[in-house]
């Protein structure tokens, strides 16, 4: 399945997070590596968490970066990709 603007996606149950200092640090259960996320990546995942769609987290990384909403759109697109390789999250079907 394709993400499209409207695509959402869920934390599966494999997968656990917190907010630690200021940093969410994402443990994957059944392997036990973990991941801490920059900025932008937090603002994504907390949208994700949020069951917020492409289009929505793309605006509201604009909104908070000085970034073009092309840039932003190619940088969302590039960590839910990355996230879905590495099974972090689940698409949605629509």
């Amino acid at each position: 399945m394709e993400i499209s603007a409207k695509s959402t996606f869920n934390i599966p149950e494999s997968v656990a997070w917190r907010n630690v200092n200021d940093e969410i640090v994402i443990l994957k259960l059944k392997s036990g590596e973990y991941y801490t996320l920059n900025e932008v990546g937090q603002q994504i995942w907390h949208a994700i968490s949020e069951q917020k769609d492409v289009e929505s987290i793309t605006k509201h990384i604009v909104n908070l970066f000085d970034v073009t909403y092309e840039k932003a759109l190619e940088d969302v697109m590039k960590f839910l990709d990355n996230m879905l390789k590495e099974s972090m999250v689940s698409l949605n079907e629509i």
